[in-house]
């Protein structure tokens, strides 16, 4: 089983939420957290996964790219049946 530094994707997670949004309080509760996370993933388009893929193994995580890259490529292959 592949593992991930999940520290390091909260970072990155935290660069891309102060990146786009403006948030006062930059604490909030661990299920919120998730929440958020949860929320985000599924509001990005392909184009933002891959980019998202890219970063990560920029980073060094190169299990959770390639992860994030299958999704992307998912997530496009079902917009073009749709269409």
């Amino acid at each position: 089983m592949t593992s991930i530094d999940l520290e390091k994707i909260w970072l990155w997670i935290g660069e891309e939420i102060r990146a786009h949004e403006e948030i006062e309080d930059k604490t909030i509760s661990l299920e919120d957290g998730v929440a958020y996370v949860e929320k985000w993933l599924s509001a990005v388009s392909s184009e933002q996964l891959f980019r998202v893929s890219r970063a990560m193994a920029e980073r060094g995580e190169q299990a959770l790219a390639e992860e994030l890259e299958r999704s992307a490529s998912e997530r496009q292959r079902r917009a073009e049946q749709e269409k």
